[in-house]
């Protein structure tokens, strides 16, 4: 499986930053090929003799909650499958009876809410597949796309070398990429990519006033290629070219915008439709959409080369279901104008709370030796923040406490009702896992937490367990993600795999704010 990215096996930020987005892609990965088990969380309440005196887990969500995706592939075989080198035209990916698709992990292509997958690259070749099935007269449908999230600058690769067979990633149709792989007809066309700036930045007049000024692009991207001819221009203009700075490659759109909406970074550059719904969301950012890097860019389905057949039946479906289509109109429109849908991670509200409880989470993260932001990406993913917050099954606060559980001797903190002791139960609770089951000398600090974090959702015994299959299976039992993350997918299904990938989502996401911040002199977290 060497088209993942491997996990850290440190605290500093660059290696978050090389590793965030393999978590997220084994994430969506595993989702898919777990699909068929249900997602049970397990209370432990009669736990073995080992974990007599373990007192009551936090319960974050519902007890059992069914995975009703539509994929029923065997787990281990088709993760093994995946891994796989295959070749072949759409003859071939219906014999195999799956179509590997590659798209990016982020808002408007492809995430995960809840027990549920959206994105336009979801929705649409959902809709592909249901096409595939009835021109081949197949029901119940046999034939099935299987969702691989990659980071954009890994699409074309893993499709020329055989690891995907189509890509629905907003990447646009450029001579230079038709060299490397087909394209099917525009899925969409009259795009603008237009330059994005901070309040805190220069004001633009012109792209000329981009002479000599930083902006952050992805290294081969589009973006790059439209402000290097800019930057030709200028140059016969007699002025400087523009100084472009590149991106960790993990990236994705929101996490960009978000930088030059806090001023981290001063420019970027991205499609103005998505600017124009995050900048809803991100009062500082500025739009240059009357000087415009680029128009009538055009975005389509990527395909391997030696493709006619499945290169035929997109160009067929992008008929029917291209933007200017009502069905394409639809799908674009729910989700590049729906501001109800975006993530609330990087909102003003999760910003402000962030900012009200920093000084108790690092408090409490300090006096138990904790990572203060992964507990805060804890909190975030167990109430957003919200100590208001209730479940159904009478878990409290920001950090989703049981009663039981911070009234156990081993926890003992009262009136978990108020902020700081519901945070000070959590963060305690969090230590007694790392000590009792993960102090183990092959698991170093990073995967403590991160076991420790598995435990609290699905309790301490299921991850005994599920270390022990995965030594058993040759995986290293000391390391969550790639490791015992798969055998989580393969005994729980999709719960707890993504609690743990979301939570170190954030933390690498506000982490990569201070990296570049700390870079300008600036410090977003402290």
């Amino acid at each position: 499986m060497g088209m993942f990215l491997r996990v850290t096996k440190s605290w500093d930020f660059q290696s978050v930053a090389q590793n965030v987005i393999g978590k997220v892609v084994m994430l969506g990965v595993l989702c898919i090929y777990m699909s068929n088990l249900s997602c049970v969380e397990e209370k432990d309440k009669n736990p073995s003799s080992k974990t007599d005196s373990l007192p009551p887990r936090p319960d974050s969500a519902a007890s059992t909650v069914s995975d009703t995706s539509r994929f029923t592939f065997n787990p281990e075989n088709e993760f093994l499958g995946l891994g796989l080198k295959q070749f072949g035209d759409l003859d071939s990916m219906i014999a195999r009876k799956r179509i590997r698709a590659l798209v990016p992990y982020t808002h408007f292509y492809y995430y995960i809410d809840g027990k549920d997958r959206k994105g336009v690259a979801f929705e649409a070749l959902n809709l592909f597949e249901e096409s595939i099935n009835k021109k081949l007269h197949l029901y119940p449908p046999t034939v099935r796309v299987i969702f691989i999230p990659v980071t954009r600058n890994q699409v074309i690769p893993l499709l020329r070398d055989g690891y995907g067979d189509i890509a629905y990633a907003g990447i646009s149709i450029t001579d230079e990429r038709k060299e490397l792989v087909d394209f099917s007809k525009p899925s969409i066309t009259g795009l603008k990519e237009i330059v994005v700036g901070s309040t805190s930045a220069p004001k633009l007049n012109s792209l000329a006033d981009l002479s000599g000024k930083e902006i952050y692009l992805h290294q081969g991207s589009s973006y790059e290629t439209a402000v290097r001819k800019l930057s030709d221009s200028l140059k016969q203009m007699k002025l400087s070219p523009v100084i472009i700075k590149y991106l960790d490659p993990y990236l994705e759109t929101e996490d960009i915008l978000e930088m030059v909406n806090s001023g981290t970074i001063p420019y970027s550059a991205t499609v103005e439709d998505l600017a124009r719904l995050w900048s809803k969301v991100m009062d500082s950012l500025v739009l240059y959409d009357k000087i415009p890097l680029a128009t009538e860019v055009s975005y389509g389905m990527v395909l391997r080369k030696g493709s006619p057949k499945l290169k035929a039946a997109t160009d067929e479906f992008i008929k029917q279901n291209a933007k200017g289509t009502l069905n394409g109109n639809i799908l674009y429109n729910s989700y590049a104008k729906n501001v109800k849908l975006l993530p609330g991670m990087y909102s003003k509200k999760t910003k402000d709370e962030m900012k009200s409880l920093r000084a108790t989470f690092q408090k409490y993260g300090k006096q138990y030796d904790l990572d203060w932001l992964l507990l805060v990406g804890q909190g975030y993913q167990e109430s957003l923040l919200d100590q208001s917050t209730v479940s159904h099954v009478g878990a409290v606060g920001i950090m989703q406490v049981l009663p039981s559980t911070a009234a156990d001797k081993n926890i003992n903190i009262k009136n978990i009702n108020v902020v700081d002791n519901n945070i000070h139960a959590g963060v305690k609770y969090m230590r007694f896992l790392v000590n009792r089951y993960f102090t183990d000398p092959g698991v170093n600090h990073l995967n403590q937490h991160l076991l420790a974090l598995a435990a609290y959702n699905c309790g301490p015994a299921r991850v005994i367990q599920m270390r022990k299959m995965a030594k058993e299976k040759r995986l290293n039992p000391n390391l969550w993600f790639d490791n015992v993350e798969i055998i989580a997918a393969q005994v729980i299904g999709r719960e707890t795999v993504q609690y743990v990938s979301n939570i170190y989502k954030f933390y690498a996401s506000y982490r990569a704010l201070d990296f570049y911040a700390s870079k300008r002199g600036k410090k977003i977290i402290q």
